[in-house]
């Protein structure tokens, strides 16, 4: 049996203000084309605005669908805004809203793909400590999805540690456990 080939994107930032996203994600297509992978997976900030400017998110899944094989993405802070800085609101954060336009143009925020022995699993890391309910509808989820033990690759638009300086300042209750981990 062949291993899954998988190629990974990231920040394509697709807006009609970056003429030079459109020319790095011909680049891309082309490889696509050439390796015909199994799946692309693009690991976050599709746009360069999307948060702000939902018909980025458009323009960025009309891109994905170039692709021309099966794709999964997750958002990044330019897509859904940032997690929340611990009790300071900002413009900045990511919103139910926002979300719910990702969901529109793009798809769902988080998914499992099963691909030959390999689990790949997306979530959004913009939700972790923003006290969404979404965010509780995501630990549900991984707690179902990791549940059947398997080989997992975890895919994410940023990192799920943080500094020192970071953690010192996180609330016990925006730290949850995922069952069985």
């Amino acid at each position: 049996m062949t291993p899954p080939r998988v190629v990974v994107v990231s920040d394509s930032h697709f807006s009609d203000r970056t003429p030079e996203a459109g020319r790095n994600w011909a680049t891309v297509v082309r490889y696509v084309e050439v390796s015909e992978p199994d799946l692309v997976v693009h690991v976050g900030d599709v746009s360069i605005d999307g948060a702000r400017v939902p018909d980025e998110l458009g323009l960025a899944r009309r891109q994905l669908d170039l692709l021309g094989r099966p794709w999964a993405a997750v958002p990044g802070n330019h897509d859904v805004g940032d997690n929340p800085g611990h009790g300071v609101v900002s413009d900045e954060d990511v919103t139910s809203e926002r979300l719910a336009r990702w969901g529109d143009a793009i798809g769902s925020d988080r998914w499992a793909v099963e691909l030959g022995a390999w689990r790949l699993v997306g979530v959004d890391a913009q939700l972790f400590g923003s006290g969404l309910p979404e965010e509780d509808h995501q630990w549900s989820f991984l707690e179902q999805t990791l549940r059947v033990p398997r080989r997992t690759v975890l895919v994410t638009h940023k990192a799920l540690t943080a500094g020192e300086a970071e953690l010192a300042t996180a609330p016990p209750e925006s730290l949850h456990p995922v069952a069985g981990a």
